[in-house]
């Protein structure tokens, strides 16, 4: 034990004392402080002039006997742009628009026929699909005058109150996607980096024969354990701080954020769902990065990690894209994701999503959670075994042979 806190302390130090960890810490706090602050900034330094933002301005070119009636229904379709009527026609119209003197002009040929004429044609520019619906509506009020019905009854035929109420009893997909989503990226991408920074650490110090002197000192299970814990807790310590940034800073402009329904879900998470996230990520990275120190100690040179831990990168990408499958089409409780929640190189990412998105029984979450603990721990001393063969070898890497008989008689 005293062997173990040594390494985790040794390694620890060596993270927290980085000039890139902590470079890339605090440029990633600041990012996200400025990011939830920008509309309470943008605030301050608004001027008058800015406050008031000239609308954009639409002509309408129709027939007389339709002028009135276009202009009605396109004022209120349009409620923040400056509907007025063009009685000079077409051409006087497109001259305003060229001199910049108007945004936007609609040519009425009839109720069934419009031409659209803008200057520059935006990628969100929606003006077509509104007006289109804004024609289909004074289409069907026109063939119901023409069908016999009074303006009073034509009013209340398209003015019909309709209660429409929803009421999940189980998940609401829509809402706890973005903060499952997020989590699923986080473990991605935690595993990624330091799985990767764990297997060049291993890596190196065997290129460097600094593990001769080690592994005669301490046992290959403690600097397997010391170095991959310290790992995954200075992944925790930034991911905290970064979520504790984001926390206090969206509750600090809550007030120039609370119109944004994407942010209220993302910060919206249930206590449950946090800790079920937090020990499945926590698990998760750990059956990785041990996996990563195996692949480490067997790299002949620090060049050759990267070919070394494709097989598992891939195993990686695989669960993303699963998970990435299951939440976008919303059968987050299909077969496949159901393998996958059980399944101990997917399970920390499938479970999540299906826990996030889904009414999980808890004797799945339970089988899931006992798989996986069960395999860390099983990983991480195969693994050490596998480390203490590797790391003495030097030219060639381990043979098949020599790890199975570590195994054995490990």
């Amino acid at each position: 034990m005293k062997q173990f806190r040594t390494i985790f302390h040794f390694e620890l130090g060596n993270y927290f004392k980085s000039k890139v960890f902590i470079g890339i810490t605090l440029v990633a706090m600041l990012a996200i402080a400025g990011l939830l602050s920008y509309p309470r900034i943008a605030e301050a330094l608004r001027t008058e002039d800015d406050a008031e933002t000239k609308s954009s301005r639409m002509l309408l070119v129709a027939a007389e006997d339709e002028r009135e009636m276009l202009l009605s229904a396109f004022q209120a379709g349009f409620e923040n742009c400056d509907v007025s009527l063009c009685e000079e026609g077409i051409d006087a119209a497109r001259e305003q628009l060229l001199r910049a003197e108007a945004d936007s002009v609609l040519e009425f040929e009839s109720l069934q026929s419009v031409t659209y004429y803008v200057d520059n044609l935006s990628m969100t520019d929606m003006t077509p699909q509104t007006a289109y619906e804004i024609l289909r509506q004074l289409n069907q009020v026109q063939a119901m005058l023409r069908g016999g019905m009074t303006p009073e009854q034509v009013d209340e035929a398209m003015n019909t109150e309709i209660s429409f109420r929803t009421e999940a009893l189980g998940k609401d997909q829509g809402m706890s996607f973005l903060y499952t989503y997020l989590m699923i990226m986080l473990l991605y991408m935690t595993i990624m980096l330091y799985g990767v920074m764990v297997c060049n650490s291993v890596a190196s110090e065997k290129s460097s024969r600094a593990m001769e002197l080690l592994v005669t000192s301490a046992k290959p299970t403690a600097m397997m354990f010391g170095k991959v814990l310290a790992a995954g807790f200075s992944g925790l310590v930034q991911i905290v701080l970064f979520f504790g940034t984001a926390i206090l800073f969206y509750n600090i402009n809550r007030g120039y954020l609370d119109e944004s329904g994407v942010l209220t879900a993302l910060f919206d998470i249930p206590g449950s769902m946090l800790a079920y996230m937090l020990v499945f990520y926590i698990l998760g990275f750990l059956f990785y990065a041990f996996l990563y120190g195996a692949v480490g100690s067997m790299a002949t040179r620090l060049e050759d990690t990267g070919t070394s831990s494709m097989p598992l990168q891939f195993l990686m990408m695989f669960s993303m894209f699963v998970n990435i499958y299951g939440t976008t089409s919303g059968k987050v409780d299909g077969a496949l994701m159901r393998v996958c929640s059980y399944l101990p190189f997917s399970s920390s990412m499938a479970m999540i999503a299906r826990i996030g998105m889904s009414s999980v029984p808890v004797w799945e979450i339970a089988l899931s959670l006992a798989i996986l603990l069960l395999c860390t721990l099983g990983t991480g001393i195969v693994g050490a075994k596998i480390y203490r063969v590797g790391v003495l070898l030097y030219g060639t890497p381990p043979k098949p042979s020599a790890i199975i008989k570590a195994l054995r008689h490990g």
